[in-house]
């Protein structure tokens, strides 16, 4: 479907063919960004890796610290996430989700007042994804810090923001006179003051943690590569730390909230997750790395929740460098696309009982989220597909194998399950999930 927004042309993709011929046939032809101008404002002039351009600057900045060889010469090659996200990177950060789920659990269980507990599950699984990230990507929690908190709610709402003035250039004074570039403004200005100092904390050696995080990683290629010319400069540092802080923290927890809900709506589906897990567990609750491999129905569970309810429904839009044809479509340079996985995990033709939480169709499927089957993409694919699954799933598979392992769920008395979704670039719970948790 092919739409004007203003002065911008706007394709909006709805079935897995489509999508294919976006980011699989034609990738490199819609591997663009758009250009926004609060995103610009609050990410260092989109130098981050989600909104960067594509060019150079963003395939070093995305895969930092590789070594390559090229021409019999040892070159390094300043990339960034694939460093960090890495299946072996990732797995170097397991003690660190261990030790913040087991936390967790010890937390809930501490709330007891007698037998049971109304437990906020949506700020127990924010804190939970925070204080991973934050272990992760500067060595020490922030769990404290209330303002960082706020600023990083504000940041994540600002990045869905419709500014007017990107698609009808005249009325770019609107958001200036009603406030918001000032509001965006003053949270980037107070966010950068936060980074800075993580940054210098870095620089002097006073960070506490016993594993290299981001930062240190960062800073080592910025200290390698300053004499060569290497694009990984302040503003580039930052920015890539505020994309670490703000998106892997709250489509975390997003995807974490939706499971418990659907769990709760589907007592019958959360009793035969439980047997599963305890099955595994044994007579000992805590709930190691190693163990989930043998959870195919929990994978499958969080399978059909991002299915249902995948983080950014509209992933983050591309744009098209040249003038092309899609599925015999003429598209111009410059198009903007919107990619509807949403309505694509619930197209009729591709699944059965598309409106309906059913794990048990991933269970023999060999349908996977890592963008190679385009009817289930939650993540993206291709160029600009995410590059934090394996983090991101990680971690909401060892917290929810021991939330479901250690206790029992339940809505409070007299509550209904609200599914609404309040709007965004991602789609979260409009309403706070509250259950009242007993011990197992």
């Amino acid at each position: 479907m092919l739409l004007r927004f203003g002065s911008k042309p706007v394709l909006v993709v709805s079935s897995a063919a489509a999508a294919r011929e976006i980011m699989k046939t034609q990738d490199l032809v819609f591997a663009n960004r758009p250009r926004f101008t609060v995103i610009s404002k609050l990410l260092y002039g989109s130098r981050d890796v989600a909104f960067s351009p594509y060019g150079e600057y963003w395939r070093q900045i995305r895969s930092l610290c590789v070594v390559h060889l090229l021409s019999n010469k040892r070159q390094i090659r300043s990339l960034c996430v694939v460093h960090l996200l890495s299946n072996k990177r990732v797995l170097s950060f397991r003690a660190v989700r261990e030790e913040e789920t087991t936390l967790m659990i010890d937390k809930i269980k501490q709330s007891y007042s007698s037998s049971s507990s109304v437990v906020n599950l949506t700020e127990l699984f924010k804190s939970l994804t925070n204080d991973v990230v934050c272990r992760v990507a500067s060595g020490r929690k922030y769990s404290e810090e209330r303002r960082f908190k706020e600023l990083l709610r504000e940041f994540v709402g600002y990045l869905g923001f419709f500014d007017v003035g990107d698609y009808i250039p005249w009325l770019w004074w609107v958001n200036k006179i009603n406030g918001l570039y000032g509001r965006v403004e003053r949270v980037a200005k107070e966010l950068d003051d936060f980074i800075e100092s993580v940054v210098e904390e870095h620089e002097r050696g006073e960070r506490k943690g016993g594993h290299e995080d981001f930062v240190d990683v960062l800073l080592q290629v910025q200290r390698e590569n300053v004499a060569s010319g290497s694009p990984i400069h302040r503003e580039s540092v930052k920015a890539l730390i505020l994309d670490m802080f703000s998106a892997a923290t709250d489509t975390t927890a997003s995807v974490l909230e939706w499971v418990m809900a659907e769990l709760l709506g589907h007592p019958l589906i959360l009793k035969k997750l439980q047997s599963e897990v305890r099955k595994i567990a044994g007579v000992k609750q805590a709930i190691t790395e190693d163990k989930l491999e043998k959870m195919p129905y929990l994978k499958a569970v969080i399978k059909e929740t991002l299915r249902l309810h995948p983080p950014v429904p509209l992933l983050v839009p591309r744009e098209s460098m040249r003038d092309t044809q899609v599925m015999g479509y003429n598209i111009a340079a410059r198009t903007q696309v919107f990619t509807n996985i949403w309505t694509i995990g619930r197209d009729l033709s591709l699944w059965a009982r598309p409106d309906e939480f059913w794990p048990e169709r991933f269970m023999d499927s060999l349908v996977d989220f890592r963008g190679h089957d385009f009817e289930f993409i939650p993540f993206g694919a291709g160029r600009r597909g995410c590059p934090g699954i394996q983090f991101a799933t990680s971690v909401d598979e060892l917290a929810l194998a021991n939330l479901v392992g250690n206790f029992n769920f339940s809505l409070p008395v007299g509550e209904e399950l609200d599914m609404s979704e309040a709007a965004g670039l991602a789609v979260y719970k409009r309403t706070t999930l509250l259950a009242v948790v007993t011990p197992c």
